[in-house]
This record gives C-alpha cells, structure tokens and sequence, in this order.
C-alpha cells in the first residue's frame, strides 16, 4: 500500500478533505489553501518546505488519514458509555424540530442545526458559530467560504451551503486570535480534526467548548456546483444566489442570476446521474453520523416524518452539555422532540450507512490489494456485510466509467 508521510502524499493520494486544519497548524506563511488549477477544490499548497517536516503538527491533525474515532469518543463522551459502530457514543436521540419559522423558511428539514447554534449564542453559551456560505465573486461561479457568526442573520445565511468541500478549519487560528467560546459546526472529519487539535492544545477546549456535525455521505468538488446549474441553462459565472436545499423538507436546489433568470430542482432528484465523482477520501470514511460531535443533526428519511405537515430532523446528543441544551431549548419551547429508537436512526440513514459501515471492509480489502492509500480506523468493521464480486464489479465500473466522465465533464466545462 502507498505511504503517505506527508500533507503533499494526503493529497496526491486523494485523501485531503479540503479543511484547512493543517494550514491553520503550521507556522504562519508556510501554507496556504489555494484552489487548484481545475477549479475542483482548495487545497494545501506548502510555501516553506523547511517549515513543514513530514509529519509535523499539520500532520498529526490531518483527518484525511484517518482518525482514531473510539478512542477520541471514549475520551470525549465516556468510556463507560454504550456505543454502537453507526452512531457511535450518545446520550440522547430523538426527532426534532425547530420553532423558529424565520429559521424553518429556509431549511431543508427541521432547522435543527441553525436553531440550536442561535440558542447557543442567544444564552451566552458561545460567542459564535463557524459557517459556510455561498460567495458569487471567485472565478467560474459560486464558490463556497466560512465564516463566523454572530448574529441570527448570519447564521441564517449559511443555510443550505454544505455540500462541497469547505476549509472550515482554516477559523480555528482566527476564533483563538478573537478570544472568547464558539460553537464549531462542520462536516463529521473536520470535527475530527479539530479534535486530534484539542488533544495538542488543550486551550482549544476552552475557545470550541461545543461541536456540531451533520450526517454526511460525502462530498463533490466544485464541479458538481458547476454542472448543477449548466443543466439547467444558467452560466454559472452569472449566478448571484444558489443554494444546494432549502426551502422546505427535503428543500430544493435554486440557482438564481443577476437578470432574474432561475432555475430549481428537488433534493435528491437533482443527484441522479451526476457525472461528478464522490471525493477519493469520503468513499473509504466510515463516519456518516458525527461520531465525534457533541450534537449530530441529520434528514429523518422516515416514512411517518417524511408524510408529516412539520418538517424533522434527527438529533445526537453526545456529551452531558449537549444533552442539556437540548432539554433546555424543549422546555423553552424552542425545539419540538418526538421519540424515536435507535434502530429508526439507523433505518433513516440505511443507504448511507450501509456503505460506509457495512461495506466498507472489503471495499477498503480490494483497494489495499490495487495499492491504494487509505484511512486507518480503530474500529472493527463487519466482514459480512458485502462480498468481493460487488465491491470488485462496482470498482470495475467505476474505472471504465472514468474516462466518459472526464469527457463529460469536459464538455460540460466548455459550455457544449
């Protein structure tokens, strides 16, 4: 199998997640995110080869290569907490949904995230929150960027933004440099990361005291925002408003130009038969549920939610705070939880989780046999739940489909 020694391995390998936890770990000026020459995604770029040896202290927090997730759950949450391999180590799981109808108006489900992140805030529980929006002045069309927030408003804007790769870790360095506590909202390995950067620097206990996650099956780079918006005859370069959902459970794609031209598209129905490829890294992730969150939010795709008039959502409190706050935001009247049993949690993230957990071991088998870089785990992952004529025939697939997909996407590149 390769090795990977180095950040410049992570992402010729294809394991980098584009979070900007090792820029933000090395010394100032020895790296950069920078986007690469395709326009797919930001990446580490190293400017001062002297001051980044190997695996150094960007390399320890690299989630990209893995992440001890039971070791650091234990850690976190409890050792002498139960724990499952899909959900991980949690207090409380439940259906919720948020009051709130400035929030509910452009969510994609039940507001969760938002609504608990503003809690937070309005009760002085944290400073801020770390989100992501969309920005419309980057070459080749919306672009995503974080940022913090400190107010409702800009909360509310990072709704509906989540799905490309985001260098969220990047704030970490700024949330120390402003002082006070925030609330880190990201994706289940950035999370991760930050957490391999709290056991370094334990002060970082103190400025992310809360971290939240959504469930997450992976991401697409750039070109799936690209694409999304030329099948419907928009020059992305055009746009000054796009959104991936929202507007409604499950929410809908919106993109939306300066002359008044708009095109939409529900959730999921917009993802059938993109050409764009899932990133190297989040196929091989065995994280679809934030197992290192103290709150993980995620689509109740549940048969008597998904028929329901309220939107919902499913939620993951993992530490005693977490637990806490959302008792507190119930009996304010802040949130609405309606019971639901771990094996319904499960069953509403059946697909995803079955390929991140269940088929994961012989996918991972194969890959090592072609001599792949991977992620390391320290978990157990089952044996039985796939067989090697599906993973080698998917794999097959996937390596005659790629070079359609390439012309493909270069024609769609080109405006054809």
């Amino acid at each position: 199998m390769r090795k990977v020694e180095c950040i410049s391995d992570v992402v010729r390998s294809g394991l980098c997640v584009c979070c900007g936890a090792c820029v933000s770990e090395a010394p100032i000026g020895a790296m950069r995110m920078a986007l690469d020459r395709k326009g797919r995604a930001y990446h580490p770029v190293v400017d001062e080869p002297a001051q980044v040896t190997g695996r150094g202290p960007e390399f320890e927090v690299c989630p990209g290569v893995g992440l001890p997730i039971d070791s650091l759950s234990a850690e976190l949450f409890g050792a002498d907490l139960a724990t499952d391999l899909k959900l991980g180590r949690y207090r409380l799981a439940t259906a919720a949904r948020c009051s709130d109808p400035n929030i509910l108006r452009r969510a994609s489900s039940g507001g969760t995230m938002t609504g608990i992140a503003l809690y937070l805030m309005e009760h002085g529980l944290v400073d801020g929150a770390t989100v992501v929006e969309m920005v419309y002045d980057q070459p080749g069309g919306p672009k995503s960027t974080v940022r913090i927030a400190t107010t409702p408003e800009q909360l509310r804007r990072g709704q509906g933004s989540k799905y490309c790769p985001t260098s969220t870790n990047l704030l970490v360095c700024e949330c120390m440099e402003r002082g006070g506590k925030y609330l880190f909202i990201g994706a289940p390995c950035q999370v991760g990361s930050l957490r391999l950067a709290q056991r370094l620097h334990p002060q970082l206990r103190e400025t992310f005291p809360l971290t939240m996650a959504s469930f997450c099956g992976g991401f697409r780079d750039f070109r799936f925002t690209d694409w999304l918006i030329r099948k419907h005859g928009l020059d992305p370069e055009a746009v000054e408003y796009f959104q991936y959902r929202g507007s409604g459970q499950p929410g809908k794609m919106v993109a939306r130009t300066g002359d008044g031209r708009e095109a939409s598209e529900p959730y999921p129905m917009y993802m059938q038969y993109c050409p764009v490829p899932t990133l190297r890294r989040c196929v091989y992730c065995i994280d679809g549920t934030g197992l290192l969150a103290d709150f993980a939010c995620g689509d109740a795709w549940l048969e008597r939610y998904e028929k329901d008039e309220h939107p919902w959502s499913i939620v993951l409190a993992r530490s005693q705070r977490a637990e806490a706050a959302v008792n507190e935001m119930t009996e304010a009247g802040k949130l609405v939880l309606d019971q639901v049993s771990a094996a319904e949690v499960v069953r509403s993230q059946r697909s995803n989780l079955t390929s991140k957990i269940d088929r994961q071991y012989k996918r991972m088998r194969l890959a090592r046999l072609f001599g792949s870089a991977l992620p390391t785990w320290d978990v157990g992952l089952p044996r039985d739940g796939s067989s090697y004529y599906l993973e080698l025939r998917t794999l097959v697939l996937k390596l005659l489909s790629k070079s359609k997909v390439v012309r493909r996407l270069k024609r769609m590149l080109r405006g054809r």
